[in-house]
């Protein structure tokens, strides 16, 4: 998925219920949710697990200054939020993710 921030890998289950938004720790990726996909939640929900920029093969950010920061990093997941066209998600963070994901939360309407 291109964004104006990097162009990102993601990986997605079949699942058609709420869609569940899984963003990784810092110096990691979203293998780290390869569980996740092999669970019955996978059935359950849309899951959605991406590279943040300069992460596992989502490229490196175009803007580094503006990006490798908890809001460009933030502005990035929503932009990929609406390249999926998903309105509303359920966003777990993990770690860096988790600051990620509160910061998401004051500016986006997921």
């Amino acid at each position: 998925i291109r964004t104006p921030q990097a162009d990102l890998r993601l990986s997605q289950s079949s699942g058609s219920g709420m869609p569940i938004v899984m963003v990784h720790g810092s110096g990691s990726s979203r293998a780290v949710f390869a569980r996740q996909f092999d669970s019955p939640l996978a059935d359950a929900h849309r899951l959605i697990a991406f590279d943040l920029p300069g992460h596992g093969d989502s490229s490196d950010a175009r803007d580094p200054a503006a990006t490798y920061t908890i809001t460009g990093l933030a502005q990035t997941t929503a932009r990929l939020l609406d390249a999926l066209n998903i309105g509303h998600a359920i966003i777990f963070g993990w770690s860096l993710g988790g600051h990620v994901a509160i910061e998401l939360a004051s500016f986006h309407h997921a």
